[in-house]
């Protein structure tokens, strides 16, 4: 083998974590050897992740160009880092996060990471062989999981922009994961997949569900670990079903993630102790799916950077995985705002004990296995499929996510009727969620029962009062009730919440005319028009000014102008009054 010259940086870990600035020292490799080559690789990467992490910017740039070097000279470390764009990609962002400097985060994304101490497998893989695995939890890899985190917490960093940043706290269950259910994998290539849901199989279950419990209002998302001995799991995105029975009936949308504690995303990157890209990668899947209610930004698959599946997302023109975040987090996630990637801003995950015993007595006469199979049916049910919906509802007729996808079914093809007790059902497992209370309120206005709607939207408010539109939806339903007041009361709210909706001035303009405060409603549809130059808008000014403020050759050009944009009766009005 030819020889190669190497130098090679080493530093003092202990210097590095205490905040002091190793001096870089020279070592020449003479032999070549392939094995020394990447351990002394894998050191400085190993090193440069800690500079990175304790805010080193200078020594962490120096490491991870030096690793970069070498990486570049061997052939097998540059195949080990070509699937993440390499390490050219890694040392922009360093590059880029040293630049941001000290920085306040508009939001912070807060994490519970669960570790279970025991696992105890004993179950068939997808090929039949049996695979029994025991083993206790090393609590010597807690710090690289620790130091894992805080890896992907400066990334997270760099990639927002200094917006958003990651906190984490840290539970020991003394719990085992005894039995799991095993699902087939969509590529057919893993055998030893734990698939969702798990955690059914954490044993004391009752444990495990109180600290999720206590800690729902002020976690986003969890992370959940136990000793892996090779069996692998994957992320589940951000869930209602977090954690399993009964809370899937009424808990705010969570993000998870879990797997054994010595995962390893294989090629990945090439320090094998944190796998950060690979923590990296799972916690993109709680952001697609925290995105999804965002029709319009929505991350619809990460796996899109594959080169098989590249085809799905022509607008990107990248490579790597890394450069398909880079580009999701300046094209998707900063519009949608890092604000709306906490659970905790749409939802106040305020659950009072009477949700809690509803929801227990709900289920409590209905086997596991039938709550299982509901849950799996579900899962991969198509949402717009009235049988498997309904066979769901057969298994468990209080599966909350089931009974909202039968009710929008129901509104869909107007069978409001039947929509109605499958709403006031999920309401009252739901008693702490505005969006069951906006879906009842819709079914209620469809079936023309107002008061009813107010009151619904009245509990979606007291329960978010953050979100504009349940104000504007409940002033239209004061117009059928009669009280113009209460719509201006409403609108107002709404606009000063929201400024540039141009229907809302509209409406407070009708408002105000039903009140005969002409002045008022002339203000509000010239503010419309100034938004949207609808023919509806001119079309009221139109009228209000020629009949109500005397104002004739201004309504008469309101009049005129309704008609060129196509409303039909501005001529009768301009015929009326030419006579």
């Amino acid at each position: 083998m030819k020889q190669i010259l190497v130098f090679i940086l080493t530093i003092n870990i202990a210097a590095a974590l205490s905040g002091e600035t190793p001096h870089p020292v020279s070592s020449a490799n003479s032999s070549g050897d392939m094995k020394s080559q990447y351990q002394q690789f894998l050191s400085n990467c190993l090193s440069a992740n800690r500079a990175f992490i304790n805010g080193q910017y200078e020594t962490a740039i120096k490491l991870y160009t030096l690793c970069m070097n070498l990486r570049n000279q061997n052939s097998v470390l540059k195949k080990m880092t070509k699937r993440s764009g390499g390490w050219k990609l890694w040392l922009q962002l360093v590059k880029k996060r040293k630049n941001l400097g000290s920085i306040t985060p508009e939001a912070t994304h807060r994490i519970h990471v669960l570790l279970i101490k025991n696992m105890d497998l004993n179950f068939l893989d997808l090929s039949g062989a049996r695979v029994k695995q025991k083993a206790t939890l090393d609590l010597t890899m807690i710090p690289f999981i620790k130091q894992r985190h805080h890896l992907v917490k400066r990334m997270i960093e760099t990639l927002s922009n200094g917006k958003m940043t990651l906190s984490f706290r840290y539970t020991m269950l003394d719990s085992t994961l005894k039995k799991v259910n095993i699902s087939s994998f969509e590529e057919g290539s893993f055998q030893r997949e734990l698939r969702y849901p798990i955690y059914d199989s954490i044993e004391p279950f009752n444990t495990f569900r109180e600290t999720i419990t206590h800690s729902l209002k002020e976690t986003d998302t969890y992370i959940l670990y136990w000793p892996g001995q090779g069996v692998a799991t994957v992320a589940g995105g951000g869930s209602k079903s977090f954690p399993l029975i009964p809370y899937q009936l009424y808990t705010a949308p969570k993000g998870w993630i879990s797997y054994p504690v010595d995962f390893k995303y294989t090629g990945y990157t090439p320090d094998k102790d944190w796998e950060a890209l690979g923590l990296l990668h799972e916690f993109f899947h709680v952001l697609q799916t925290l995105t999804m209610k965002y029709s319009s930004y929505q991350i619809k698959h990460i796996h899109e950077w594959i080169p098989q599946k590249r085809h799905l997302i022509l607008e990107w023109n990248g490579r790597s995985e890394m450069e398909y975040y880079i580009w999701r987090f300046e094209n998707i996630l900063s519009k949608i705002g890092y604000k709306n990637l906490n659970n905790g801003f749409r939802y106040q995950n305020v659950i009072s004990s009477r949700t809690i015993q509803n929801n227990e007595q709900a289920v409590m006469n209905i086997s596991q296995m039938k709550l299982l199979k509901a849950q799996e049916i579900f899962r991969t049910a198509d949402k717009n499929n009235e049988n498997a919906l309904l066979a769901v509802l057969k298994l468990n007729p209080y599966h909350s996510d089931a009974l909202l996808a039968m009710v929008n079914l129901y509104m869909k093809q107007n069978k409001n009727t039947d929509a109605l007790p499958l709403i006031n059902r999920a309401v009252e497992l739901n008693l702490d969620n505005d969006y069951v209370y906006l879906l009842q309120a819709r079914v209620l206005t469809n079936l023309k029962k107002y008061e009813l709607s107010v009151n619904a939207y009245s509990n979606a408010i007291r329960l978010n009062p953050r979100y504009d539109f349940y104000y504007y939806w409940r002033a239209l339903l004061y117009f059928n009730l009669n009280k113009p007041d209460a719509v201006i009361h409403d609108i107002s709210t709404f606009i000063e919440k929201t400024k540039t909706f141009s229907w809302a001035y509209y409406n407070r303009g009708a408002a105000y005319a039903l009140l005969k405060k002409y002045n008022n409603a002339e203000s509000d549809y010239t503010r419309a028009i100034a938004l949207e130059k609808n023919h509806l808008f001119y079309f009221q000014r139109g009228i209000t000014r020629f009949y109500y403020l005397n104002d004739k050759q201004n309504g008469i050009e309101d009049l005129k102008t309704a008609r060129k944009l196509g409303n039909r009766d501005a001529q009768e009005y301009i015929n009326r009054i030419s006579r």
